[in-house]
């Protein structure tokens, strides 16, 4: 619904806050400060919340109780501690005196005010008292909805139920990285999961949350959709369910009048918890990508029904990009994350999750496959190139992005892309250009316009191949002699692991980017070395 003067309101306000926001960013990259919206996340990971143990925390948090500052805290980052507080803490320093007003628990309001930053108290502290309340109520949203759906529509979900005891569940997919046959060789998560020699033991079924996936059978093995989260069965168990419910819910309003804030923010998630723990669902295997980032409450309950829990990384961008004097952790998003088990690459990917104090058990495995598509890459010229890109941002949405350097702009990466296909031009070199996104609708909004006229150019070439951005590198790192990305996407770290030549070309000489991060691979920095570096190539291929 279109009313003129609302939405007219609305669009002054949002470029108020986007000027606001601008001029934030640009305050600190005029005073080399780049890194404060990363450190001040960093903060607030670090922040206890003192939640006492107590019988009521034990009843509340059921198997998280023992975990309950950790796992407080990682929804907390989930959802107000997003990319929505990067632009309130730019924004505030964009105003005149201006001031941080965001939905904050005390806690963290003291701590982002002891770290320097100027916070609205009395407005942040109204919006948190409005936060508690809409998630008590969607706290019981869920509980009534869980309830009546375990009551009265489970025989319908039942009958698309997985049976098996002995399976793994995949979380957090999307369709393409979702094994579509078993015709050609997939690159998908779950063939590297097929193939790998750590995958869970004496397994008939593979599960997963795209429920509109077909269900195929590899190797003898079911993969179908299947949800953790299903209806409780049984009048009887719903009914101690509601049970639970009930005191929940009047616990958290009790708490949240007497201040401790936690049981109405946690209501959604402990319901959540209590249906997997009351439901006949169980997998030996819990894997969630490295994008979930925060471990979810309810695994748990599934680490106490006797599920192991790990979680992958499927890429290796996980530390800053630029030198830096000190060994830092590129996102916050990773400190101190709590996942039982991590799946990493190498030795170097494991030192960066330990100096961001991770918990958990973190094994290397090698690279792991993640999504792909049901299409071939054609046979090229011997001398062909594999060229990854990074999709750059407008400059705009990389300024809440909250990164330390301003590597990631269309600028480099564009020079990237025009320095590579101009000695590889010279030097008669084919090259297969497969981009980390496909540039659709919504990407399209946030991708600068000049690396879009850059792409479009560039596919004209007679010597460029166009791949789509949804197959698998794997396939087209086969399949070329040389594989060349962008520092430090995984691609050309993938293709060393194949026995492949590969490198990182660096079009900025006078960056001095973080070597340690190449994970062994090669570093070429200007088009100089670039020359020589493909000179070389072509008088050995």
């Amino acid at each position: 619904m279109n009313i003129p003067v609302i939405t007219a309101y609305i669009k002054r306000r949002n470029r108020r806050k986007l000027f606001a926001m601008m001029r934030g960013y640009y305050f600190l990259k005029k005073t080399n400060s780049l890194g404060a919206i990363m450190d001040a996340k960093n903060i607030l990971v670090d922040t206890p919340l003192n939640i006492p143990k107590n019988k009521t925390t034990e009843f509340f948090f059921a198997s998280a109780s023992s975990s309950r500052e950790r796992v407080t805290i990682d929804f907390l980052i989930r959802t107000v501690g997003n990319y929505s507080l990067n632009k309130s803490l730019l924004a505030s320093l964009g105003k005149k005196n201006g001031a941080i007003v965001f939905p904050l628990p005390r806690n963290w309001r003291s701590a982002l005010k002891t770290g320097g930053w100027n916070i609205s108290n009395k407005k942040s502290a109204c919006l948190w008292g409005i936060f508690l309340i809409a998630c008590w109520l969607y706290g019981m949203l869920v509980l009534l909805k869980a309830f009546f759906l375990g009551i009265f529509k489970f025989e319908k979900t039942q009958k698309l139920r997985s049976r098996s005891k002995t399976k793994t569940h995949f979380c957090g997919l999307s369709e393409n990285e979702i094994v579509s046959s078993d015709s050609n060789k997939n690159y998908d998560i779950i063939s590297w999961y097929l193939q790998w020699s750590g995958r869970a033991e004496n397994m008939d079924e593979i599960t997963h949350n795209i429920k509109t996936a077909n269900e195929i059978v590899i190797n003898s093995i079911r993969i179908l959709w299947a949800d953790p989260l299903e209806p409780i069965r049984g009048l009887k168990s719903n009914l101690l369910f509601l049970n639970w419910g009930v005191g929940a819910v009047l616990l958290s309003l009790i708490e949240l009048i007497k201040g401790n804030w936690w049981y109405p923010l946690m209501l959604r998630e402990m319901v959540v918890s209590q249906i997997h723990k009351r439901n006949k669902f169980h997998a030996p295997v819990f894997m969630f990508p490295a994008h979930e980032k925060r471990r979810r409450a309810w695994t748990y309950e599934a680490e106490k029904k006797g599920s192991q829990v790990k979680m992958y990384f499927y890429s290796i961008n996980t530390e800053n990009i630029l030198k830096s004097e000190t060994f830092v952790s590129k996102s916050y998003h990773f400190r101190k994350i709590s996942w039982p088990e991590i799946l990493v690459w190498d030795q170097h990917h494991k030192r960066v999750l330990e100096s961001s104090q991770a918990a958990g058990k973190i094994r290397e495995v090698g690279p792991i496959w993640f999504s792909d598509a049901d299409k071939e890459v054609p046979f090229f010229p011997k001398r062909t190139i594999a060229l990854f890109d990074v999709t750059p941002r407008r400059i705009s949405t990389y300024a809440w992005l909250g990164l330390r350097d301003e590597y990631y702009l269309s600028e480099n990466i564009n020079r990237f892309l025009d320095d590579i296909v101009d000695v590889a031009e010279a030097q008669k070199w084919q090259i297969a250009l497969k981009g980390k996104r496909n540039l659709n609708t919504k990407s399209y909004r946030s991708t600068p316009k000049n690396y879009l006229k850059r792409i479009n150019t560039l596919v004209t070439n007679k010597r460029i191949i166009s791949i789509p951005a949804e197959v698998s590198a794997v396939k087209l790192i086969e399949k070329c002699h040389l594989t060349i990305s962008f520092p430090f996407s995984s691609p050309s770290i993938m293709a060393l692991s194949m026995g492949k030549k590969s490198c990182f070309y660096n079009p900025s000489e006078g960056i001095k980017v973080n070597e340690d991060g190449a994970h062994g691979v090669l570093i070429i920095h200007g088009k100089t070395q670039l020359k020589e570096f493909l000179s070389n190539e072509t008088t050995h291929s």
